[in-house]
């Protein structure tokens, strides 16, 4: 009997969630009551720890039930709808085939395309963990707090600075969040500051998603074996490594980039037709997030090549959409960041963003 990969997914992780939305309002409610805020109401405390779900049109158009999602994730399913809505028939048929299935946190950070069954009928499979996704979410709130810090002349600027600092501590330990740095500033700072922040988580996970989409449409994802990769081979010009699983994770970066950037119907442009920052510089912090999890991002990881390989590939890739000067604002950017990270807490053994 065939199956569906939402089949597939809940059958392989029997312990996943089939509702992250429901389980992450229960966990904050029951941490909440359990250990509460002693400056903090409930209610405040599970808005400050929990990710916000957005809906697209078609949600608020529709009476749309978790059955219908493309993942057990609101958020997750939000991406792929906004995919789905801005792509040719051909690609949109394909992607209404896809499930992501979110997982809890686990050792490492990481999202997979899996592999393609002769029982799946016509469909593709993503995972993506916890680890990676709270990965993402943390570091969108230094970016956030960074450029806002940066940016601002005025007497708010040592409260900016207290907040870049506090949301450095919390990569870390968890246990230094102080939600007061940011609602004691002005509400017209916090919009701000809160628009960047989804800017940028939206556009690291989006990234992903295309990113694991990619292997798929790809076809590097198909099991039996055929022509497919003397065809794939031959028809990739910019080699870079020697293991063609490495030649896989350039060309899904690739794809990934082109498939969130190039359509400028896509909410991503603002008003002059330009892209916001927020969403151009979003994969390059998807590349720190997995360097978090070693201590050498130079060193070749089983069939993924050297993180710093592929954030020198992105940069490249990135500035087919912006301008000499965007792009050096967008490394200098990453490397004050990573530069604060490896002063405070020296998690690798050299440079690697460079």
């Amino acid at each position: 009997m065939k199956k569906y990969p939402k089949d597939q997914f809940f059958d392989e992780n029997l312990n996943a969630q089939r509702n992250w939305d429901e389980y992450i309002l229960k966990t904050a409610k029951e941490e909440a009551q359990k250990d509460p805020h002693p400056h903090l109401p409930i209610d405040q405390f599970i808005e400050d720890n929990t990710i916000p779900s957005f809906s697209t049109e078609e949600e608020e158009e529709e009476d749309f039930t978790t059955e219908l999602w493309y993942s057990n994730d609101s958020f997750l399913n939000t991406i792929m709808l906004h995919f789905i809505d801005n792509v040719d028939e051909k690609t949109r048929h394909e992607l209404r085939k896809f499930f992501i299935g979110k997982l809890g946190p686990q050792k490492s950070p990481n999202a997979e395309a899996r592999n393609r069954k002769p029982e799946i009928d016509e469909g593709y499979l993503i995972t993506y963990n916890f680890t990676l996704d709270f990965g993402i979410s943390r570091l969108t709130e230094v970016y956030a707090s960074y450029i806002h810090y940066k940016g601002h002349i005025g007497e708010y600027k040592k409260q900016l600075g207290e907040l870049l600092l506090n949301n450095y501590m919390m990569l870390f330990n968890l246990e230094k969040f102080n939600p007061a740095y940011k609602r004691n500033l002005p509400l017209h700072i916090q919009e701000q500051y809160n628009e960047s922040s989804y800017k940028h988580y939206f556009g690291a996970t989006a990234f992903v998603v295309a990113h694991e989409i990619g292997h798929h449409l790809l076809k590097h994802t198909v099991v039996k074996e055929d022509s497919m990769m003397i065809t794939y081979k031959n028809d990739f010009i910019d080699m870079i490594g020697t293991n063609i699983d490495h030649e896989y994770e350039f060309a899904a970066d690739d794809f990934a980039v082109d498939f969130f950037l190039k359509d400028k119907r896509y909410e991503l442009y603002n008003k002059e037709r330009k892209i916001d920052l927020n969403y151009l510089t979003s994969p390059l912090y998807v590349m720190l997030a997995l360097a978090l999890d070693t201590n050498d991002p130079t060193a070749v990881d089983g069939d993924h090549p050297p993180i710093r390989d592929r954030y020198l590939k992105l940069l490249s890739k990135l500035s087919n959409y912006c301008t000499e000067g965007e792009i050096k604002l967008l490394k200098e950017i990453f490397r004050d960041i990573v530069q604060g990270i490896q002063d405070m807490y020296k998690p690798w053994i050299k440079v690697w963003w460079e």
